[in-house]
């Protein structure tokens, strides 16, 4: 089946990246946040800090929902 030069192309591909955790210039802390969502059924959340010679000063887990994150 042709398309016409008006209908809009749809591509899908995959990027991957790696992320890695550096540390912060010094007297700085690091505060790395993400979320998550699984099955449309919970939505969760976290983060964490640390001193930038690495250290941890603290964390968290939460709960956000059901269907919070759109």
């Amino acid at each position: 089946m042709a398309m016409s030069a008006t209908e809009p192309i749809i591509a899908s591909f995959k990027v991957e990246t790696l992320i890695v955790w550096s540390f912060p210039m010094e007297s700085w802390v690091h505060w790395c946040i993400d979320g998550s969502c699984k099955d449309e059924n919970r939505d969760d959340c976290g983060g964490i800090i640390k001193r930038s010679s690495g250290e941890w000063l603290g964390g968290f887990p939460k709960y956000v929902g059901v269907g919070a994150f759109v």
